[in-house]
């Protein structure tokens, strides 16, 4: 689809020298990086779940929660690569029956990974993990940016 300007009855005209093809995505471009960091091509492996996060930032910190249920804290694995945070572990199913067979099953047991791209205004030397009641919480400082200062000429 290629970007263009409405004419005067409200049909879009074409533009042939502007293709929005050619612009990323904010969300390809993290991927992309997220990729050549790794140097994988599926970020997730099949065999891997991948745990749902909530995210929330105020004017001083970045906050990533999640939920791993049946999982000690010292079984979670929390990785930084440069701006890349993994977090990984195993939950491991609570009954060990052979004989088991599911009516049901909607939770997942298993091997998890899930890789979150930082934005670059954090301070990750700074950031704290808190495990409790089967809830993960990240805290991380975002970086004050820099105030504008008029300097005047001597």
């Amino acid at each position: 689809m290629q970007i263009g300007i409405k004419d005067i009855n409200g049909m879009q005209k074409k533009n042939p020298l502007f293709n929005n093809r050619s612009i990323k995505k904010e969300e390809d471009l993290k991927l992309d990086k997220l990729q050549n960091l790794t140097n994988e091509s599926n970020i997730i492996e099949p065999s891997c779940g991948e745990l749902k996060i909530d995210t929330f930032r105020d004017e001083d910190n970045l906050y990533i929660v999640c939920q791993i249920p049946s999982v000690k804290k010292n079984e979670i694995k929390i990785i930084l690569n440069s701006d890349v945070l993994t977090i990984e572990g195993i939950m491991k199913f609570p009954l060990y029956k052979d004989s088991l067979t599911a009516i049901t099953q909607e939770c997942f047991w298993g091997e998890f990974r899930r890789r979150i791209v930082l934005p670059e205004d954090v301070d990750t030397s700074k950031l704290i993990a808190e495990f409790f009641d089967g809830i993960l919480a990240l805290t991380i400082p975002i970086i004050e940016k820099a105030k504008m200062k008029v300097i005047e000429i001597s």
